[in-house]
């Protein structure tokens, strides 16, 4: 009787043993994120920021665009600081999509605090590898610098030409480094193979401006259609842009949209041409500029400024190519 007890007791174990097993491994898995800007804002959360003292911030500047030598002593603490803020950025550039969920309905009040942050990031990871070469781990030192291209073409998405200004300084620090660390003959050729993996895939001016000055357009445009539908306009505008609405200018027609509208697709399709030729058209743009109704002078981007950025990005993605062509 004890022996058939025994045996009816294993029994019910095993049943039960059996029971549970599958039960576990039915249990949904976490869902995959896959929008990067999420884990890019947890690395934001993370990040303690540099000292404020002009001595620190001028060492940090001077470092970080090569007018210096990395120091040790005086940085070394603030990238401890940083390392795991560093990491969540770089495994963020892993996922395949960016959404940084932008409210561009509100105009100049959109709020837009994860650029500064990208910013100052970006720097201390340029700083990072610095470091790594220094040590001679020049192996850590692309993976971040990489990871800080990633992370350069990444913040833009969907922004505007204020998101994509921010990326172009991203970018270029980055390149900078790389070109410093091909020149004086510190990457071997597995590393230069995969950075010149990575350059084929940046456009020639880094990124697509005239979608960024689409981005403006549109942005622009849910604004204005937002103010002429607001019962108290004048106060909807001082709130959003900060000042009052200059004196003697009305609110634009539709007359005034619609030109808008056509000027700014113009200069975004310039905006897609090679440095040289949209530079040609660059001075028709600016007099057309001028016709607009006076609500839009003052909103719209410097196109002059945007064609220099265009320029610089390209001599400095040009100057990263040649290096890595010219060594053996």
């Amino acid at each position: 009787m004890r022996i058939d007890a025994r045996c009816r007791v294993t029994g019910v174990v095993l049943l039960v043993l059996s029971l549970a097993v599958p039960a576990s491994s039915q249990q949904p898995s976490p869902p995959a994120n896959r929008n990067a800007a999420l884990r890019y804002w947890m690395a934001f959360a993370l990040m303690q920021d540099p000292p404020t003292d002009a001595a620190t911030k001028t060492l940090l500047e001077s470092v970080s665009e090569g007018r210096a030598q990395w120091d040790e002593k005086q940085l070394g603490a603030l990238l401890d600081a940083n390392d795991e803020a560093l990491r969540t950025m770089q495994r963020a550039g892993e996922l395949p999509e960016c959404d940084w969920g932008i409210e561009y309905e509100r105009g100049p009040d959109t709020p837009i605090a994860h650029l500064a942050r990208a910013r100052v990031l970006a720097r201390l990871n340029t700083l990072a590898g610095m470091r790594a070469m220094t040590r001679g781990d020049a192996s850590d030192a692309i993976d971040r610098w990489l990871a800080g291209v990633r992370f350069a073409q990444q913040v833009p998405r969907g922004g505007s030409l204020i998101a994509t200004l921010t990326g172009r300084v991203m970018l270029g620090s980055t390149m900078t480094a790389f070109t410093r660390a091909v020149e004086t003959g510190r990457v071997d050729s597995t590393g230069r193979r995969r950075v010149q993996d990575v350059v084929r895939t940046i456009p020639e001016t880094g990124f697509d401006w005239g979608s960024a000055y689409d981005m403006e357009r549109l942005a622009l445009d849910v604004w204005v259609a937002g103010l002429l539908r607001d019962p108290m306009p004048q106060q909807a505008y001082q709130r959003a842009v900060g000042t009052p609405l200059p004196p003697g200018t009305s609110l634009p027609t539709p007359a005034a949209v619609t030109a808008f509208d056509a000027f700014m697709t113009r200069a975004a399709t310039t905006l897609r041409l090679p440095p040289v030729e949209a530079a040609r058209q660059l001075g028709d743009l600016e007099r057309a500029a001028q016709t607009l109704h006076p609500f839009y002078r003052a909103l719209i981007p410097s196109l002059s400024k945007i064609s220099e950025a265009r320029i610089q990005v390209k001599a400095e993605r040009d100057r990263l190519v040649a290096a890595l062509a010219a060594t053996p």
